[in-house]
């Protein structure tokens, strides 16, 4: 698995310079109307959900399609694990694998703040127990210096009827123009996650991410490194029970819009 992460790796940085180059070798075009579809494809090396294994040291695959019209985004997403994809692997795991629709509206007050809410239904194909709806709001300040943003996420489990688990978020940014269709994204989010239908409750989670982007026509290319903070004691035990309090994972996408 290493190994194939690693040609992974390398085939989407080659990507990426290929794209620069051909960046700096075409004239400066006017852009063409959206018709506000994008159809995307992501990869995590190891899913951690809400800082927890999800997949248990798997990565996973992410096929979305999203629709945006008037500020509303329609969205389609699976989610799919690595072995169970690629290798076949254990039967269980595909019990965890969900397609996930949502539904979201976003607004900017001037250059102030800007404000959004959604729904979300998470269907887990083989259990019906994991299917759960979430609503989520966020507030960013786009005029502060790294526009911090607050979201808070309320979860309603369809099956048990349990409406107890919220996860909140608090996040800074900042994207760096590093040549002209390229960026380098910096980000910290810190997330509180209360789990009452797991008995577990704390600072669930602290992320710190680096990411590149880059974008030619319509399509944009990134990958990125994350770091995970595990602080509370009810979410830093690991699949053997151990703790471990410091998680990684490396992410890569490609979005084409239409």
């Amino acid at each position: 698995m290493k190994k194939s992460l690693t040609l992974i790796f390398v085939a989407v940085m080659l990507i990426m310079a290929f794209t620069i180059a051909d960046i700096y070798a075409q004239e400066e075009t006017e852009g063409t109307d959206s018709i506000g579809l994008s159809v995307d494809i992501d990869y995590m090396s190891n899913y951690l959900w809400r800082g927890g294994y999800w997949y248990g040291n798997d990565g996973a695959f992410f096929p979305s399609l999203s629709y945006e019209i008037a500020g509303i985004l329609i969205s389609y997403c699976g989610e799919f694990s690595e072995d169970a994809v690629i290798d076949d692997g254990d039967s269980s795991i595909k019990d965890l694998h969900a397609t996930d629709l949502g539904l979201d509206y976003s607004f900017s007050i001037g250059e102030l703040l800007s404000i959004g809410v959604g729904v979300w239904y998470f269907y887990f194909h083989n259990e019906d127990t994991y299917s759960f709806i979430t609503g989520t709001a966020s507030v960013t300040l786009d005029s502060v210096p790294l526009s911090p943003t607050l979201t808070y996420n309320h979860d309603y489990y369809t099956d048990s009827e349990d409406k107890e688990d919220f996860y909140i978020q608090l996040g800074i940014s900042h994207d760096i123009e590093l040549i002209k269709g390229a960026s380098l994204g910096l980000g910290i989010v810190g997330s509180y996650y209360n789990a009452e239908s797991t008995d577990q409750t704390g600072i669930s989670d602290i992320t710190t991410t680096v990411s590149i982007a880059v974008e030619a026509d319509r399509v944009i290319y990134s990958c990125g490194f994350n770091y995970v903070a595990v602080p509370a004691k009810d979410f830093k035990k690991d699949l053997n029970g151990e703790d471990d309090i410091h998680r990684f994972f490396a992410t890569f996408g490609v979005s084409y819009s239409i």
